[in-house]
């Protein structure tokens, strides 16, 4: 189920009335150009809407990224994310948890920590990276703007912890990015939120057998893990 992708939410990009006057891309590798780095909190509590957005980036002919996917003790934690964001395209960034969920809890800082680091790509790095694109996932769009007024009016887009408005969030925006640049213009328009999320369901239901065949049970698959399992159920 492989469709066209391209991006919208980048910083100060250029507004472009239609496709035919979408800017000329530079070389890029297809790496790039289908990564998608997803910027989001690993805890179990999140894992729903973590699942949700992995299967829709697959479902959109995209391959995600993430700290999760490798170990190495001799990189840092702070290089192997920049490498990350250095070779994706794409980027989801949830910034639902900047504010701690339990009065208790610490606030989340990494994940706008991440994005800047996203943002600084776009602007400052090479010709490739200024095509970046990014969508922003917030809990509540109005305690955001209280939360990160430097990015009032860049759009984020609420899930409220609703897979179904993740899914519907990222596929609008990657369809919308489609539209706007032009980009692949031989591929067919991607298939909606309705549809994508079924298949989600669908995939849910068939999880657990998967899970089985593989010797282990949900809770202890792998990021690794789960996007083999996503990718082969789509193939």
């Amino acid at each position: 189920m492989s469709s066209g992708l391209s991006p919208r939410f980048c910083a100060n990009a250029p507004s472009l009335p239609n496709p035919d006057q979408a800017p000329a891309l530079p070389d890029q590798t297809e790496e790039y150009r289908r990564g998608i780095f997803i910027n989001c909190p690993f805890d179990d509590a999140y894992k729903p809407i973590r699942d949700a957005l992995i299967f829709t980036a697959f479902a959109c002919g995209l391959k995600p990224r993430c700290a999760l996917e490798y170990d190495n003790s001799v990189q840092t934690r702070l290089d192997k994310i920049v490498d990350l964001i250095g070779a994706c395209r794409w980027g989801i960034h949830d910034l639902s948890r900047v504010r701690p969920v339990k009065r208790a809890d610490p606030p989340h800082f990494n994940m706008p920590f991440e994005l800047g680091l996203f943002f600084g790509a776009h602007r400052f790095g090479d010709e490739q990276q200024k095509f970046k694109s990014c969508l922003v996932l917030v809990h509540d769009t109005k305690k955001f703007q209280q939360a990160c007024s430097n990015l009032n009016g860049q759009d984020p887009v609420a899930h409220a912890s609703d897979p179904k408005a993740a899914v519907e969030a990222v596929r609008n925006w990657l369809q919308g990015e489609l539209r706007r640049t032009g980009l692949d213009k031989t591929q067919k328009p991607l298939r909606t939120g309705d549809a994508i999320f079924a298949d989600y369901r669908a995939f849910r239901d068939k999880l657990p057998d998967a899970c089985r065949r593989l010797g282990g049970i949900e809770n202890k698959l792998t990021f690794v893990d789960y996007c083999d399992l996503v990718s082969n159920w789509l193939a």
